[in-house]
């Protein structure tokens, strides 16, 4: 969940107006992607101008890209790929790498077993 806030963050500094209030009328500006993380994607910012919108979305695009090649159990060279392919010992991983094991041993156990990555 972590890296989920990480990314609003980052996506509210990109529009943010460096602390200044901002007098200019909110819109939304809608972006649509396709075969990003294999699917569509739509993106709303309320922004006050062009140049906030894209910056957000740069931001945002640059993050999911970033958390690709960390989580990507299809990109053959991502952080999880390799440590899935590593031999059988104790390996450093990342903090979102080690989040999201963390967060699917929680939910198999939730589900007693119903959910399991592997």
């Amino acid at each position: 969940m972590k890296f989920t806030f990480a990314l609003a963050g980052l996506l509210l500094m990109a529009v943010g107006s460096g602390g200044r209030p901002s007098t200019a009328r909110m819109a939304w500006r809608v972006s649509q992607f396709e075969n990003v993380l294999g699917t569509s994607l739509e993106l709303k910012f309320a922004v006050s101008s062009d140049n906030q919108a894209a910056r957000a979305e740069a931001a945002a695009l640059a993050e999911i890209e970033r958390l690709d090649h960390i989580l990507s159990g299809y990109e053959r060279e991502s952080e999880f790929s390799r440590w899935l392919s590593a031999p059988r010992r104790p390996t450093p991983v990342s903090p979102e790498l080690f989040e999201a094991q963390s967060l699917f041993d929680q939910w198999r156990a939730r589900t007693n077993g119903a959910l399991d990555p592997a």
